[in-house]
């Protein structure tokens, strides 16, 4: 596939497993790699990435790791999980994207807010708000972010939208997001 900077016609999520752990561990490095210029990771001495959570994508079923298609190619890959109450940024139950890495040659062609909007939906069928966070220095992501909660907002059922400040584990300065499907108290 081009990118041409057409928009992608077909995306979905597709779960990810154990066989595909390979692909994902090294494409998962790869957003690792791009994510330390916001966060200043360095790589450790074998040259990877750490992410302490990696592994329980595959094993907790309260996680689950994803690779994004567009028109029916791998394009991105997705981290999702389950958060109870009194965990995350938010108090409240939620589903929690905790990664979005669109590959480079699929960017810019509606791909990651496509991904998102699939994230929403799973979120709405499960009854929970949709939470996430950005580094405030990755402009890219809160441009991303900040019109997806523009259209949610708009739409003719509005989710209820929040974006707060905050500081991360890391010490380093975040935006944290909620969405919050019509009929689902957003406490």
């Amino acid at each position: 596939m081009e990118s041409s900077g057409r928009i992608a016609n077909a995306v979905e999520l597709v779960p990810a497993d154990r066989d595909d752990m390979p692909e994902f561990t090294d494409r998962f490095q790869d957003y690792l790699a791009e994510l330390a210029r916001f966060n200043g990771a360095q790589p450790n001495r074998r040259g990877r990435y750490e992410y302490q959570y990696f592994n329980l994508y595959w094993r907790d079923p309260a996680r689950q790791p994803y690779f994004i298609h567009a028109d029916g190619r791998r394009a991105g890959l997705v981290l999702l999980r389950e958060l109870p109450a009194g965990t995350g940024s938010y108090d409240s139950p939620s589903l929690q994207l905790a990664e979005l890495y669109v590959f480079p040659p699929h960017r810019r062609r509606g791909v990651a807010r496509a991904a998102v909007r699939l994230a929403a939906g799973i979120a709405e069928r499960n009854r929970l708000p949709l939470t996430w966070s950005a580094y405030m220095n990755n402009a890219a992501a809160v441009a991303l972010y900040q019109a997806v909660l523009r259209e949610f907002s708009e739409l003719d059922r509005p989710w209820t939208v929040d974006r707060r400040r905050g500081i991360g584990r890391s010490g380093l300065a975040r935006y944290y997001y909620k969405m919050t499907p019509p009929d689902v108290d957003p406490t």
